[in-house]
């Protein structure tokens, strides 16, 4: 006998260290969300399930003890998102759900109805998962098949098992060069096809906070990237001077009602402040800093708006630093205008290739480049017709 109760949506939780933020994320789930949700977590700390032991979730998974530090090759970190990643979805997958989102402890969705309606939207244009990032019309060297972000990644259930989506073996997909967003392409690629894919929302419209476009695609994901439209927030603390980024998070948990639940009450009692006091002093250090920046012939645009990583800048730089940039640019600039000349583009030069077609989407792309008339008799389905929904 078929049982009537619906098939609940589940959220696949990735984290390190950051218990707190742990905390207040299932707060946002468990006590200002309006239906029961399956939560699952998976942390490679080794404390991880003491710290997150009476917490209101599902299942918890001790992800891989596989160190890392500045001293330690880079397919060290990226083999841990990884593996938390496939983990927290595994367990996700076990319970039976109708969809999983995995999101990093970090990375907040502030409203239950635009997070449905992902889903809703998924569902009416004929895929299986869904997503954002440049997407596939975006190429660089750690990405070459494309970029799609980890963060708010919803992929059906059945589709997931069905493909084997989630048994992914980390060392196989180059995590030396490759950074999980490539990897997370090229997975969707193979698996799911990118004509069963929606990609929501392609970075071309993110905010820091209110009237702040975030600069891209420097720094990505830092200091902060909010999603006006879904409603979805990650915000780097560590790219914020002294409490600044805690302040952000508060700030974005009161002004969209996400009040409810021990761990989110103490937070904003704690770190809220006056919004526009705390952003008109960071938008007034950033435009000190990029000054100082330019002063020395420093192009402020690759620190992506991240204070930290410019404080740090300012505080270590010397004339041999300055001289060296200076020199670089210059042979960059000799270099380029070479290529420019014999009409190619030089194989180092990251994101600017004639493979690149970002912020178009692959569907706009296609439609535009291709003609119909030419695959009239080929096997393959010409699924980015302008006729069609899916975009």
């Amino acid at each position: 006998m078929e049982s009537n109760i619906p098939q609940r949506d589940a959220i696949a939780i990735s984290v390190y260290d950051k218990f707190e933020e742990v905390r207040i994320l299932v707060d946002i789930i468990r006590k200002n969300w309006k239906r029961d949700y399956i939560i699952t977590v998976c942390c490679n700390h080794p404390n991880g399930e003491k710290e997150l032991s009476s917490l209101d979730i599902d299942t918890y998974v001790q992800g891989d003890d596989v160190p890392y530090s500045s001293n330690k090759p880079l397919a060290n970190l990226t083999y841990r998102v990884v593996d938390t990643i496939r983990k927290s979805c595994l367990a996700a997958l076990e319970q039976n759900p109708r969809t999983i989102m995995h999101v990093h402890s970090d990375a907040w969705p502030l409203d239950e109805e635009c997070y449905l309606k992902i889903i809703d939207t998924m569902y009416e244009n004929k895929a299986v998962a869904a997503g954002r990032g440049f997407g596939f019309g975006y190429s660089r060297l750690d990405c070459p098949l494309g970029h799609l972000d980890d963060m708010f990644f919803i992929v059906d259930a059945e589709a997931a098992r069905s493909t084997d989506l989630f048994n992914i073996r980390p060392l196989t997909f180059s995590p030396h060069w490759q950074t999980i967003h490539g990897i997370m392409s090229a997975i969707v690629m193979v698996k799911i096809g990118i004509d069963r894919f929606y990609l929501y929302d392609d970075h071309s419209q993110l905010t820091l906070w209110p009237n702040k476009p975030k600069l891209m695609p420097y720094e990505r994901a830092k200091p902060v990237i909010f999603d006006e439209r879904n409603k979805l927030l990650h915000v780097h603390t560590a790219s914020f001077p002294g409490d600044y980024g805690k302040h952000i998070q508060a700030i974005y948990l009161q002004s969209h009602n996400i009040t409810q639940g021990e761990h989110i009450k103490r937070f904003i009692d704690r770190w809220n402040r006056d919004a526009f006091e705390v952003y008109s002093h960071l938008d007034s250090l950033e435009v000190e800093l990029n000054k100082k920046l330019k002063m020395l012939a420093i192009d402020p645009n690759p620190f992506g708006q991240e204070f930290t990583s410019k404080l740090r800048f300012l505080e270590n730089v010397t004339p041999r630093i300055i001289f060296n940039n200076a020199l670089k640019r210059i042979i960059s600039s000799t270099i380029r205008l070479a290529y420019s000349i014999i009409g190619k583009q030089p194989w180092w030069l990251d994101g600017t290739g004639k493979g690149n077609y970002w912020p178009t989407n692959t569907k706009d792309y296609y439609s535009k480049a291709l003609n119909q008339a030419d695959y009239s008799k080929a096997t393959d389905d010409f699924w980015f017709d302008s006729s069609t929904i899916y975009r």
